[in-house]
């Protein structure tokens, strides 16, 4: 995962990055409203969204987000 984040370009941004390996339910290890969320699973962004409302994103477009 970090490795990931590094080759994204991202891993000196997040406070905390999370890796959960079982099936409970991510939002449930959100905390505070400054978060972000990102996961390749529409459901698991939904669930978050709708139960944090922090801004939600897949994999994919993280690399939209740096400002270079």
């Amino acid at each position: 995962l970090v490795e990931y984040t590094k080759k994204l370009g991202v891993h000196n941004i997040f406070k905390d990055i999370v890796h959960i390996r079982n099936d409970a339910a991510k939002s449930k290890f959100i905390s505070g409203k400054k978060a972000i969320f990102i996961d390749d699973s529409h459901r698991e962004r939904r669930d978050v969204f709708l139960e944090k409302n922090i801004p939600v994103f897949a994999p994919e477009v993280v690399k939209d987000l740096v400002v270079t």
